[in-house]
This record gives C-alpha cells, sequence and structure tokens, in this order.
C-alpha cells in the first residue's frame, strides 16, 4: 500500500470517527433538551381508567403542559392532572400494602382514615412491622376536571353542582353533566385545596369520596390527545 492510499485510508476512518462522535454529541443534546420539556414544560401521560369518559377514553395518550399553573391559578372547567392526594405505605417486607381508600379490613379501621391517623400500635398484619417500619410510595398521576376553588362552598343536588349556595351555570363542560351526590351534601373546600370531578359521572372516584386535591400536588393542565391518531384534538 503506497502513502496515498494509507492517508486515504487514515482520512476515511477520521471522518467515520468525526460523523459518530457529532451523532452522538446530537444525541445527547436531543437526549438533555427532552428531559428538560419533560421536566418543567410538557409531560406525555396515557388514560388508564375510564372516569373520564366520553372526554378521555382508556388509553388515550395526551400531553400536559406543567408550566401553565406556574404563571397563572387554574380556572374551573379545566382537565387537570394531579398527584393522588391519599398516599400508601408499604411494609418493608412488601407483603402489605396500606390502602387509605379501604383501610385494613382485617380491622375496624374506618375506610378513608389517613394513614398517619391510625394508633401508635397499629402493625402491619401480615409481618407485624411497626407504623414507623413503613415505606411511603410514591403518588401517581390522576386526572379530573376541576370544579370546585380554594374557599369556596361546593353542593350536588338533583344533578346540579351549587357553589357558595347559587346554582353553576358555566362552564357547559360542567354544566352540560347530571352529577350524583355522595357523602356530605355541601362540603367547604379549604384555602390551597382544589375539587375535582371526573365525566364519567357514574363511574369516578374523585372528591365526593377522597376530598380535596392539595395545590402542592397539581401538574399541570391536560392540553391535547396525540394518539390513537383518530382521536387527536384538543382537550376541553
Amino acid at each position: 500500500m503506497n502513502n496515498r492510499d494509507r492517508k486515504k485510508k487514515t482520512d476515511r476512518k477520521k471522518n467515520t470517527k468525526s460523523i459518530i462522535r457529532e451523532w452522538a454529541q446530537s444525541l445527547i443534546i436531543a437526549f438533555i433538551v427532552a428531559m428538560f420539556i419533560r421536566t418543567f414544560f410538557v409531560q406525555a401521560f396515557r388514560i388508564p381508567t375510564g372516569s373520564m369518559i366520553p372526554t378521555l377514553d382508556i388509553g388515550d395518550h395526551l400531553l400536559v403542559n406543567k408550566l401553565i399553573y406556574k404563571i397563572r391559578e387554574p380556572e374551573r372547567g379545566e382537565v387537570i392532572v394531579f398527584l393522588y392526594p391519599m398516599v400508601k405505605y408499604r411494609c418493608p417486607t412488601g407483603k402489605y400494602i396500606y390502602d387509605p381508600e379501604i383501610g385494613d379490613p382485617r380491622s375496624r379501621i374506618k375506610p378513608y382514615t389517613p394513614f398517619e391517623k391510625l394508633p401508635d400500635d397499629w402493625v402491619c398484619p401480615e409481618c407485624g412491622a411497626s407504623k414507623e417500619q413503613f415505606k411511603r410510595l410514591s403518588a401517581k398521576p390522576f386526572i379530573k376536571r376541576l370544579v370546585g376553588m380554594p374557599g369556596e362552598t361546593i353542593r350536588i343536588s338533583d344533578g346540579r353542582i351549587y357553589i357558595n349556595g347559587q346554582p353553576l351555570n358555566d362552564p357547559p363542560t360542567i354544566t352540560g353533566r347530571r352529577y350524583i351526590a355522595y357523602g356530605a351534601k355541601e362540603v367547604h373546600i379549604p384555602l390551597k385545596n382544589y375539587y375535582v370531578l371526573g365525566d364519567n359521572v357514574y363511574n369516578s372516584k374523585d372528591s365526593r369520596y377522597w376530598g380535596f386535591v392539595p395545590e402542592k400536588n397539581l401538574v399541570g393542565k391536560a392540553m391535547v390527545i396525540y394518539w390513537p391518531p383518530w382521536r387527536i384534538g384538543v382537550i376541553r
């Protein structure tokens, strides 16, 4: 192999390495940008249940604006994503999960009792672990429609929503549905908390069951359905 051929071969290797380096740098930058956008601006979610039918179907994939509620306050009628306000706990062996929705069916603990309010001598019914040994599990994201605002009194009667004693007449995404009342007929929403309902009024676990959504639990506003293709559209 003469010097000219060696030089061509060396140049090809350099070009190949340069292309690989450029592609690697581009992929790394794209990954960093994507993570930055996901963390602070937009995040994708998949609908796992039918609590928001007919607005959202099981399997719909959404894009959620995570920045909007850092700029302005949430507005009544918006479809919001939030972290489930009732936290679950797991014993150190992983045999038992304390679910505040059902409490402990093998004891006299009432449903909806927060873990922190359980008796100090309460232990895991599976392995005997004490309260102090339980691990707090990460809250899962939920999606519902924002109906009640901080400081308001809300009541459901004859299918209608009443805010501070007056029938709610707007927006139509709320007033166009007939809701069923569960539990207390009228509740006062604490400051920095929200009252949410599912659009599937007959099959939705929401604020009628487990109470209010703290402001700190808000993730963002559901903006668009991007998958499946025949469901693409703005969420209202």
